[in-house]
C-alpha cells in the first residue's frame, strides 16, 4: 500500500485549484464535505481526467470542458496514484501529454505523443471501460444522477458485466462447452467405430475367433 493510501491526487492549475498537496484517500468511505464552490466536484472530476484525460467538445463546450484554472501560470499537471487489481498504477497528465508506471515501471513516457498510448494502455488496465461508463457507475457529480438509474436494462446489464468483467468469465464458459462438446463428439465418434467392428466380425465367418485370440496375451498360432 501506498502508506496505507489506495488513492493520492496532486493537482496544478486544475479548475480552482493553483496547486495542491498530496491529497490521500484511505481504504473504506471517504466523505468529503465543504461548502458550494469548494472544490468537492473537483477533485472527483481530477480523477477522471487522470484516467480519461480531457473530454472533447467545440467551441463554447470545448472552453467550458477545459479544466485549466483561468490566468493560471502553466498548464495543467495532474499525479493520480492508486491500485488496479492490486498493481501501484501511476499516472501523470497534462494538456499534450502523460506518463504511467505500473509497479514502480515506467510504461509511457510524457512526450508530445504519448497522449494515445497511454490512453490505451490505461483502458486495459480498467478492462475497457470507458468514461461514460465510469461516470455512471463509479461516481456522481453534484446536480447529476447516476446513469445506471435512467439507463435501459440492456445497457444498464452490459456496463455491470463490464466493471465486474464478467464478459471473462462468459468467455471463459463458452470456452468450456467448446471443449465438452469437441469431447462428447470424440467419444460418439469411438463408439461408431466399435459398432463398425462389431458389425464386421459379425458378418465375416472365423473373425470373432481371430479377434478374441489377438486379444488374449502371450503368442496365437494360426491355421491355414
Amino acid at each position: 500500500m501506498m502508506n496505507g493510501s489506495v488513492l493520492k491526487l496532486k493537482l496544478q492549475n486544475f479548475r480552482r485549484f493553483v496547486e495542491t498537496d498530496v491529497i490521500s484517500f484511505p481504504p473504506g468511505l471517504t466523505v468529503i464535505s465543504g461548502s458550494n464552490g469548494a472544490g468537492k466536484s473537483t477533485l472527483v472530476e481530477s480523477f477522471t481526467y487522470a484516467l480519461f484525460g480531457q473530454k472533447r467538445g467545440r467551441g463554447a463546450m470545448a472552453l467550458a470542458l477545459n479544466p485549466r484554472s483561468d490566468n493560471a501560470p502553466g498548464d495543467i499537471h495532474v499525479e493520480c496514484e492508486l491500485f488496479i487489481d492490486g498493481q501501484p498504477v501511476k499516472i501523470v497528465r497534462s494538456s499534450n501529454s502523460a506518463a504511467l508506471w505500473v509497479n514502480n515501471a515506467l510504461q509511457v513516457q510524457s512526450i508530445s505523443s504519448s497522449l494515445s498510448m497511454a490512453n490505451r494502455q490505461i483502458s486495459a488496465l480498467l478492462g475497457g471501460i470507458t468514461r461514460e461508463q465510469f461516470e455512471s457507475t463509479y461516481v456522481a457529480l453534484q446536480g447529476d444522477t447516476a446513469g445506471l438509474v435512467s439507463d435501459k436494462p440492456e445497457v444498464r446489464r452490459n456496463i455491470i458485466e463490464k466493471v465486474l468483467q464478467l464478459e471473462v468469465l462468459s468467455r471463459a464458459v463458452q470456452i468450456q462447452a467448446k471443449r465438452c462438446n469437441e469431447a462428447g463428439s470424440d467419444v460418439l465418434a469411438q463408439g461408431n467405430l466399435i459398432c463398425d467392428e462389431q458389425s464386421l466380425t459379425d458378418g465375416l465367418p472365423g473373425a470373432r475367433e481371430i479377434t478374441n485370440k489377438l486379444s488374449r496375451p502371450g503368442k496365437a498360432n494360426y491355421e491355414a
